[in-house]
This record gives structure tokens, sequence and C-alpha cells, in this order.
């Protein structure tokens, strides 16, 4: 690991990574023991440097976080075969319309940026019409950029901003009887509407993945301590019923939000009071759950989980029990519902669908009709953009699950390790290396083991991110709602973590901020709580110290406490001189300045109370950039900020984060204290 190989390289081993010598000052004079002159840190680096060269660890990861539309018509082909043709909405053929030379162009793989000339009406044919009808509704008109062809998708592509827009999609009619284009969707020009259409679907997209896919390794390991059982016809009465008392069956795991008042919740959860009454017969569902229900009954799957039902709620006791095997139900379970659309449990998914959807007819390059439709999927607006994954519990309900269906407020959404299979059966992909593509992991973190050093890192930083902006009803449960997570990721990594810490990238993890707001710090009335130096300590969106990877070099007197793991044990350091600036700059940074006012680095404390009248103590973390004789001034060391704790015992809590330049002196306080 590039990061790790200047490990055990601190302040008292850095000159000449001889471990135990009296740091060289400048000139060569001996500064003396306790004292760092940082500016003297030079030899080591060229070590670090070969070192990185030698194990030839790739650093590449790609960022960008875009889908590859492209089709399978084997599976739509096997569609059609179970599908009665009482679903079908439209005529199977249409007369082919002329569309001009720029449409065409696009149609057979050219890119066009004419669109800002083409509202005057003697300009456009019908298809620029469709296109300028779907540049309006993403709002984009105007903006530039051009339009093109990918697969069955005709695209935006951007300047700035996201790469590209789906504006159209393009299919060949399911029900022609004629021979399909190879190069196009089979699909359907305008989406029935009936509900048993979209089971079928669901049946098929099921079937298809546990033949053709390996997704569904993990179906039938282990069963949760209690499940719904909701029978197998419309007249059985779903009740409560205990894990281990019926053999290993497929169940169903279901991600939704809660929402209502806290007396509405109550009348749709199982409590200590209807606890016993639940296991004969559940009386009161909620409208989400009856289409839950419906859902599971067509797809032949008797068992389901849902939190609020077999969680005894409001029960310190059951929940603390349960709430550790939350990372094995969802993994287990043979599929996941996610009821996107619903804003609450008083909601259904199952409304009836009004598909409005603009579509023309064109002829190929082969001269076979295709049609280009309006109503494309938005898989990101609809999904990954609606509110239900805008919640902290669901950030982990969705990674650990091998496969989710995603009822959006337009279409069904099929996620598995394969991509994403959209309702208009419209496939998308991810690129090797993305954030999307290890999200679809259906045994995460497999992919993102293997991926490498830097990878992992990059993509554990934007899971972290990611989790730390989302919404949580009780903040009190932030170390919890991730824990799952947590853990298979620790595992992989066959390292130790504690509170979002891991121990692999322990010094990378330290070096979080705060985000534009400062950070509030969360009252745990529990026994167990986060410690200072944990970003689950706070409310509040974090990020991470952008330093690139492979540039950071550890200091070894850091590490977690063996016998704790919310403690971190350490050297404590002073500052030279009173450091910080009384005013704050725009970021909210406080400036350390050297005796002569010179900037040397500056402070970001995480909250308002967390500002020290006293001189800042600091931990030192590593140090980024490579110094050289000419140009010492672009290396720095970064720092978390500390403060003695009210109980004065050795022991220190986090305030904040910093750097400070690499030739300001710094003098030792404490070696080995603990950061609480």
């Amino acid at each position: 690991m590039a990061d790790r190989l200047a490990y055990g390289l601190g302040p008292s081993a850095l000159a000449g990574a001889a471990v135990g010598t009296v740091i060289a000052g400048p000139v060569g004079g001996a500064i003396g023991i306790g004292v760092v002159a940082f500016g003297t840190l030079i030899g080591v680096s060229a070590i670090a440097a070969g070192e990185l060269n030698a194990r030839n660890i790739s650093v590449k990861y790609d960022d960008s976080n875009d889908w590859d539309f492209g089709f399978d018509n084997k599976f739509a082909q096997g569609l059609k075969k179970q599908l009665p043709t009482e679903f079908r909405i439209g005529p199977s053929s249409k007369t082919p319309i002329d569309v001009c030379d720029g449409c065409k162009g696009i149609l057979f793989g050219e890119a066009l940026g004419f669109f800002a000339n083409r509202e005057a009406p003697e300009w456009r044919c019908q298809l620029c019409d469709l296109i300028l009808d779907a540049l309006k509704r993403s709002n984009k008109l105007g903006q530039g950029g051009k339009i093109k062809r990918i697969g069955s998708i005709i695209i935006l592509q951007q300047r700035s901003g996201p790469p590209y827009v789906p504006l159209l999609r393009l299919c060949s009619d399911i029900w022609s009887l004629g021979k399909s284009d190879n190069k196009t969707q089979i699909g359907f020009p305008v989406l029935p509407t009936a509900k048993e259409f979209r089971f079928a679907l669901l049946r098929k997209w099921l079937e298809w993945c546990d033949k053709k896919h390996k997704c569904n390794h993990t179906q039938g390991k282990e069963m949760p301590p209690r499940l719904i059982d909701v029978g197998k016809s419309p007249t059985d009465i779903p009740k409560l019923v205990m894990g281990d008392a019926i053999k290993l069956s497929k169940y169903i795991a279901v991600s939704h939000r809660w929402g209502l008042t806290p007396a509405e919740r109550r009348k749709y959860s199982t409590t200590r009071e209807n606890y016993h009454s639940h296991t004969t017969e559940i009386k009161q569902l909620a409208p989400t759950f009856k289409d839950v229900i419906e859902v599971a009954r067509a797809l032949g799957v008797q068992y389901l989980w849902i939190d609020s039902l077999c969680i005894i709620q409001y029960d310190p006791n059951d929940w603390k029990k349960q709430k550790n095997l939350m990372k094995g139900i969802y993994t287990s379970a043979y599929c996941t519902i996610a009821t996107t659309s619903a804003q609450n449990m008083n909601e259904t998914f199952l409304k009836p669908m009004n598909r409005q959807s603009e579509y023309i007819c064109v002829k190929n390059a082969s001269n076979q009709p295709i049609y280009v439709c309006s109503d494309i999927g938005t898989f990101d607006e609809e999904v990954d953009n609606a509110r239900l994954n805008d919640r902290a519990w669901i950030l982990q309900e969705r990674l650990l699950a091998c496969r989710t269906i995603h009822f959006g407020a337009g279409q069904m959404y099929w996620e598995c390790g394969q991509g994403v299979y959209c309702e208009d059966l419209t496939r998308m992909k991810t690129s090797e290396g993305q954030k999307k593509h290890f999200r679809l992991d259906p045994e995460f973190p497999r992919l993102l083991y293997r991926s490498g050093f830097a990878e992992t890192w990059y993509f554990i930083q934007s899971l972290l991110e990611d989790y730390s902006k989302r919404g949580i009803s009780k903040p009190e449960d932030r170390a919890v709602a991730i824990a799952g997570l947590q853990d298979r990721i620790s595992i992989a990594l066959d390292c130790k973590s504690s509170y979002g810490i891991f121990g692999f990238y322990l010094h990378r993890n330290l070096l979080w901020r705060r985000s534009d707001q400062k950070l509030k710090r969360i009252n745990y009335n529990t026994e167990e709580f986060p410690p200072s130096w944990s970003w689950m300590a706070y409310e509040g969106s974090i990020k991470f110290i952008d330093i690139a990877y492979g540039e950071l070099m550890f200091f070894n007197s850091l590490k977690f406490d063996l016998a704790d793991e919310t403690v971190l044990i350490t050297d404590i350091w002073a500052f030279k001189d009173t450091p910080s600036a009384p005013e704050e700059t725009s970021a909210g940074e406080r400036k350390i300045v050297d005796a002569s006012g010179k900037k040397t680095g500056s402070i970001l404390y995480d909250d308002d109370g967390r500002e020290d009248s006293r001189q800042p103590l600091c931990v030192i973390v590593g140090r980024s950039g490579i110094p050289s004789r000419t140009q010492r001034a672009h290396a720095c060391y970064h720092i978390v900020v500390v403060r003695e704790t009210q109980e004065a015992n050795g022991s220190y809590e986090r305030i904040g984060v910093g750097w400070v330049r690499n030739d300001y002196v710094l003098s030792q306080v404490m070696s080995e204290a603990r950061v609480v």
C-alpha cells in the first residue's frame, strides 16, 4: 500500500530512516530530543518514493459516475414469450416518417450540435420537436453541447457538468412480427399500464438473474429472528413468525421511508403491547406494506422482513439484539424491495400509472422500423436522488442487498451485479473502477477489495462523505446505521475499525473536516458513544482532506489502543509560538502564524464549542508533498488539533483539524497520550 510505506517513520525517526536517531537541524546542528525541525526531513522522502516505484502501486481511480447504456435483446425475447397479448398498448406497426438530415445523422451515430438554431418551425422535423421538448424538460435548452446516440439512447453531450443527459430512448416494437434491429433495444413504444405486466416483468427479472448471473449467492444462508408470513393467496392473513421455527426459505427484505407522526408510526409497528397478537394476525398494515405483500405473493415468496414489524419498537433490549443482525438480514434476502416513490408508510407505490409517451416511428439504416420515445427511464433522478435514498439507513440496506427492485415514480428498476434493468427494457452498466461499479457488487465489498489500495480508499472516502450528508431521525443512530457496512469492509481489509475509522487507512481516515457548516456534537444518551476523533460524534456532513494517494507519509506514534477501541494512543505536540490569528478566513479557518505574523498553516475547528482559548495542541498525522532543498515550502504536515479533557488525566480530545508548514517547529508535550 503506497501510503503505508512510510508507516513507522515518525518525528523521532525521520532523519535518514534510522529509528531513534536525533533529528538534525537545518544546518546540521542538533536541536535536541523532543523538538522536531520539519525542514530537515529530506532523506526519507527519496527512500519512500523509491519504494513506491518498486511496488508499482496504481493510484488510478475513476471518479466519474456515469452509466453505459446498452441493451439485452435476449432478455426481451424471453419476456415476450411470457407476456399475454392483452398487455399490448398501441399499434404493433406505425407508418415511418421522414426526418431531417441532421436527425438522420443522430440516428446513424453522428454527433450534432445544432439545436440552439432549430426553434423555428420551418427548420424542424418531428424528431427535432421530440428532442427540443426533451431539452426543455431537462432545462438544457440553449446550454450548448451535442446531441448524439449511444446504443439505444439519444443524449445531450454537455460541455460542463455531467458528461451527458439522457433525452430519448429508441426501441424496436416487442410485438412486431418482423425481424428486429440488432443495434436497438427491443422494447415498448408505450409502456403497458397493467399491474400484472409489472409482476410478469419482475418474475422474469428474478428468473433471468437466478439463471444467468451470480448475484444470488447468499440467499437462504441464515434466517432473521422474525419474519412476516404473508401466505400464498390474497385471503391468507399476514402474521409474525419466528425465523428458527421455519426451514431455510426465500424471504424479501424491504427498504422504506417511515415518515408520519410518532402516533401513526406506532399504529403500524410491532410493540410489546401488540407483539403476541401479531403472531396470530397483523391487523393494521400500512398501505405501503400492503403493496409489498401483493408483490411478494406475485413473486411466489412467502416471507418478508420489514424493520418496523420484525423488530419490537420502543424496546431498547430488543433493539440492542437486532441492530447487530442488520447486515446479515439484507445480505441473505432473496432480494430487496425499495418502496422508492412512497414518501411515507401511508402511501402506495402500486398505484395505477398514467403512461403518456410521445413517440415516432422512423427507419434505420437497414430500412427497419424503430421507435423514438419520450418516456425514458431516469434512474439517477427517480432512485439515486429520491428522498428514500437520502436516508442514512438506506445506504447500508442498498449496498448489502444482492439484488434490489426499485419502485420509482415513473418506472420500476432492477438493480443487481450486472447493472440496472429499466421497465422500458433499457439496460445500464458501469465501467470497472467507478463508484457505481463497486456499489452494484452483490458480494460487497468483494470488487472493492480486489481493486487495489488507492481505489479502495477513494471509494471508502466517497462512501463516508455520502453517508455523513444523509438524514437520520435519531442522530444517536449515526454510528449504528452504517455498522453493518463498516463490519463488512473491516473484515475484507482484515483490519480493526472503530466508529467509521478503519485501521488500514487510520491516518487518512482521521483527516476529516466539516463541510460548509459547523458540526454539532450529538448527545448520546447511551453507554457507548463515539470518541471525539470520530466524525460519528457529530451531526453534519464531512469531507476528507484532499491529498493525492501515495503522497501522505504516516507517523507511527498513532495507533488504536488495543484494550479500548474508543481510544487512540499517540504523541501530543505544541506549537512554537501562539499560532492562531483572531480572524477567520472565508472558509471558516483560522490562520497559524509565526512570530513575525507570517502564515504557517491553518486550523478548522469542528464546531463553535470546540475552539480553545489556550494555545492549541496537536497530533501529527502525516506529511504530504515531497520536499527538497529547493522546494521545502511545498511540503506540509497534517495535524489533528486537540485539547486536554476536563478530567486532565493525560487524556485529550479532538477539537479540529489543520496543517502546518514543514519548516515550522513543534515541541513534544507528551508521548503515549490518550485521545478519547
